[in-house]
């Protein structure tokens, strides 16, 4: 079964958990923005951040993998967490990094989290191609949800 996954998939992971790597485990104490605000701001960051990963892996549930290519008896998920946006658990990534680089006034640890972004934004591109060819539905998800954010339409709604 391992075989049947794409070797770019296996180097999207790979890449994807050495820049997390990076993130936790060097430290190059590159000071900015050290305040109370800053410090707020990242704990509120943080804990969105932390719940949404949560909630997305719980609704995933057995579609839940690392890797970009759905699994062969994967359902489309479309509800809960992902009925705000397509990628809840790279957003919910990428915020808890953020938060954390504010928390600590990290100049490097924000550098290392948009580099992630940058990362999800590819990955996620990498994955729709995919899912569009496993749903052909996916389209119109893709149309109406935003990637990581919502999109201001269903703000409105």
């Amino acid at each position: 079964m391992l075989s049947m996954i794409p070797r770019k998939d296996y180097l999207l992971v790979i890449i994807q958990f050495c820049l997390f790597g990076v993130f936790a485990f060097l430290n190059f104490n590159v000071s900015f923005l050290e305040n109370f605000t800053a410090k707020l701001c990242g704990y509120l960051l943080v804990s969105i951040g932390l719940l949404t990963i949560f909630f997305a892996f719980l609704q995933l549930n057995t579609n839940l993998s690392p890797f970009p290519s759905p699994k062969k008896s994967a359902v489309l998920v479309t509800s809960g967490m992902f009925n705000i946006v397509r990628h809840p658990i790279y957003a919910g990534i990428f915020g808890l990094m953020l938060g954390l680089s504010l928390i600590f006034a990290d100049g490097f640890k924000l550098l290392i989290a948009i580099l992630v972004y940058l990362f999800f934004l590819y990955k996620s591109n990498y994955e729709e191609h995919l899912l569009t060819k496993a749903f052909p539905e996916y389209e119109i998800y893709k149309s109406s949800v935003g990637r990581f954010l919502p999109k201001l339409s269903q703000l409105k709604s």
